[in-house]
Parts: structure tokens; C-alpha cells; sequence
């Protein structure tokens, strides 16, 4: 009885089968209650008990075995009407979402379709299904497709890459991708699910947002041209008179009171200084070297002029760097330095800075270092200054890119990159 509520059938059968040849072997050597009797009598009496024994317990194993297999059905009654429910739960998000949901197989080719997708792209999920995905990708950007589709066969999940996809009537969508690959039972990729979500709107408003910073940088330009100018042209000369007037009435006075002699010398050198701080502040707001002898010539200048007004050590380089670059390029990497190397000789708390340009294929480069006391970036970015944000909103609009490494007690580098034409000829400059 124990076997048959422990073990089931299997478990009953054998228990059976020991009991009958314990019995037999017992009563053969004249032991046990079937070996009391006329030995007749004795083998009826162990064919009855063997006849009870295994009709008894085969019959509760039997019961057993059916009330447990009744159990496991309906278990896996419970778990397919789960997985059904779950099913249905997805097939509805898929197809209430404002994405386009599309599976693929390896070779490329759509196995399923939401309603977003026919509204996004155009075709029909009958259109759609069974065709290459290639049909949604401008010609240019084949190469792309294949890359992508190398990295989902090896396993390698893909997550918000831009790009852009065709509709069926051949417009162009700005969109965002996400692909996963999906394995089957032994963890071999099989196929891939693709969420596309468009991004046009949000592109044409970085656009227009882009636009209107790049004609707030310019009118700041224009500004800058011409107060530069008329400090330099107007102010920075009228100073220039004023210290001449001062030298020649302290020579032609000195002689009749010498402490007015003093006292004008004084005032000479105070009027001399204020008119190189003017000439000084007419280059950082245009550099006229800028426009005639380039931007690495403006950027030497500048560092030379920034260390002898802050007395302190600029190590300035140059090699590599393209002859000709167009002009607004050389006008953000030249307001890059100028706003990198105030804000550290300023807060850094050092007085030796490091200042690197150079050029190679693709790009032009720029960094500013100094081993300062450093700072966090994203409270820096966040914070109420604008400098940070300013550099990369320029670096924005001639498509570079502008990377900041900065740890408190590390000290800093800032690192900005151009690309340019590459056929543009480097000259080897000096440092």
C-alpha cells in the first residue's frame, strides 16, 4: 500500500512481486501462516493472498496514477491558457503601439507586421511579409543593413540607432531603431524583433533649433567684429594719442616742477596700460590674425597674449595642421580655446596649461589640459554657466565633436575635433 501511494504503478508491481516470493520461499520452508495446513489447503490460501495483495494495490495505484495525470492536464490546461492570455496580451500591445514592431529572420526576410508599421511605412502587412526588409532602406544605406544584420546573427542587441527609412511612396523618415535577436530553445539566434520609432518630427525641431543658435552665434559674431573694431580702430587710438600728449607734456613741464613731471609719468604708464588691455580685449573679440594668417597663427597669438596679461605658462604646439580650413571651422576652434583656456587658467588653480592643435586625415583637433584641481562634468554642465554649453552648441554646427575629461583633484582635458575636406594639404608646422 505504501508503494502504491509513494511510487505509482511501477513501484506497486514490484512491492507485489517481493511479497509473493517471500511468501513462497516461507512457506516452502514450512514458516508463516500459509505452512499450518494440508499443503492444498496452504496453496489456495497464498494464491488468495497473492490475488488480494496485488488486486488491492495495483487497483490504489491505478487510482492514484489517474488522479495525478488528471492533476498534471489540468496544470497544463492552466499553463497554455496563460501563455495564450500572455500571447494575446502582447499581440495587443504590439498592435496598440505607436511603434512599428516587425520580426525578421537572418537572411533579412519580415515574418510579422503590426498596424504601425503600415501606417509608418505604407504597405500592408500582406505587402510586407515575406519581402526583404531592404525594401524600407535607401540605397546609400545598404552597407548599414548588412553590418547590422552581422551583428544580430551574433547575438548582439542594437539599441536606439538613427538612421533613416523609405516608405512605400519614397519618402524619407527620420527614425530611431532597436533590434534584439531571438533565440530559440537551445539559445541559437534565429531571428530578430525590430522596434522603429520616428523621429522626424523631434529631428526637424533640433534642426530649427540648431538654425536659430547658429544665427544667434553669428549675430554675437557680427557684434564682436565690430566692437573689435572700434576698440582697435577708434578707442584703442584715441588711448594711443592721449599717451603721446602725456609723454610730451611730461618732457616739456619736468624741468619747471619736477613733482608734476612724476605725477605725469604716473599717469602715462596707467593710460599705457589700459591701451594694451584695449588692444588686448579688441583681439579676443576679432582676431584679425584669424582672418589673414589662420587659425593656428590666432591661436598662438592668443596663448602668448593670454600669458603675458595672466603671468602664466601656456605650452602652446602646432604640427600637422592643414594650410586652409574654411573659416567658420577656424573661428570655432579658435573661441574653443579662448573659452577653454579662461575658464581653466581662472578656476584651475594652476599656472602651467598645455595647448595642443594638430591635424591628420579626417579631422583637425584640439586639446586644452592642465592638472589642475578638475571638476564634476555633469554639475559643470548643469550649472548656470554657459561657457560648457556654448563650445558644444558650436561644435554642433560644423559637425565636430567635443569631449570633456575631468575628474576633482585630476585636473582636465578638453578635447575638440573638426573633420575637414581630406584633400586638404597638412603643413608641418613648428611647435
Amino acid at each position: 500500500m505504501w508503494a502504491a501511494i509513494r511510487f505509482g504503478m511501477a513501484a506497486t508491481a514490484l512491492s507485489t512481486l517481493l511479497v509473493a516470493t517471500i511468501a513462497t520461499i516461507a512457506t516452502a520452508l514450512g514458516l508463516g501462516p500459509f505452512a499450518i495446513s494440508a499443503p492444498f489447503v496452504n496453496a489456495v490460501l497464498l494464491d488468495v493472498f497473492f490475488f488480494v495483495v496485488s488486486v488491492s494495490g495495483l487497483t490504489l495505484a491505478a487510482g492514484i496514477t489517474e488522479r495525478q495525470n488528471a492533476e498534471l492536464e489540468r496544470e497544463q490546461m492552466v499553463r497554455q491558457q496563460a501563455a495564450l492570455e500572455t500571447r494575446v496580451r502582447l499581440a495587443t500591445i504590439v498592435e496598440s503601439s505607436s511603434d512599428a514592431i516587425i520580426s525578421q529572420d537572418l537572411d533579412g526576410i519580415v515574418e510579422s507586421w503590426n498596424s504601425s508599421a503600415e501606417h509608418m511605412f505604407g504597405f500592408t502587412e500582406a505587402e510586407a511579409i515575406g519581402r526583404s526588409i531592404s525594401i524600407l532602406i535607401p540605397p546609400e544605406l545598404e552597407e548599414e543593413q548588412r553590418v547590422i544584420l552581422a551583428k544580430v546573427r551574433e547575438g548582439e542587441r542594437i539599441a536606439h540607432l538613427e538612421t533613416v527609412r523609405v516608405t512605400k511612396s519614397g519618402s524619407r523618415l527620420d527614425v530611431s531603431l532597436t533590434l534584439s535577436p531571438i533565440r530559440n530553445t537551445v539559445g541559437q539566434v534565429v531571428a530578430a524583433s525590430k522596434i522603429i520609432r520616428d523621429i522626424t518630427e523631434r529631428k526637424q525641431a533640433e534642426q530649427a533649433l540648431l538654425r536659430m543658435n547658429q544665427k544667434l552665434i553669428e549675430a554675437q559674431e557680427n557684434e564682436r567684429a565690430r566692437i573689435g573694431r572700434e576698440l582697435h580702430d577708434d578707442i584703442a587710438q584715441r588711448l594711443a594719442l592721449v599717451v603721446v600728449e602725456l609723454g610730451r607734456t611730461q618732457v616739456e613741464y619736468s624741468d619747471l616742477a619736477p613733482k608734476l613731471g612724476t605725477d605725469l609719468d604716473m599717469i602715462r604708464t596707467h593710460a599705457l596700460e589700459v591701451t594694451k588691455d584695449v588692444q588686448s580685449l579688441s583681439h579676443q573679440l576679432h582676431s584679425a590674425k584669424l582672418d589673414y594668417l589662420g587659425v593656428a597663427a590666432a591661436a598662438r597669438a592668443f596663448c602668448k597674449e593670454l600669458s603675458d596679461h595672466q603671468k602664466v605658462e601656456i605650452d602652446f604646439k602646432s604640427y600637422d595642421f592643414p594650410n586652409r580650413i574654411p573659416h567658420d571651422k577656424s573661428l570655432c576652434l579658435y573661441r574653443v580655446l579662448q573659452e577653454s583656456l579662461q575658464n581653466a587658467v581662472k578656476h584651475s588653480g594652476v599656472r602651467s596649461f598645455e595647448v595642443r592643435l594638430w591635424g591628420d586625415k579626417e579631422d583637425v583637433h584640439l586639446t586644452i589640459s592642465d592638472l589642475g584641481v578638475g571638476f564634476e562634468r555633469d554639475e559643470a554642465m548643469s550649472g548656470a554657466g554657459l561657457g560648457l554649453t556654448s563650445m558644444q552648441e558650436r561644435m554642433k554646427m560644423v559637425d565636430g565633436s567635443f569631449a570633456i575629461d575631468s575628474q576633482p583633484g585630476r585636473g582636465t582635458t578638453i578635447h575638440a575635433s573638426i573633420p575637414i575636406d581630406s584633400e586638404a594639404e597638412p603643413a608641418r608646422i613648428a611647435g
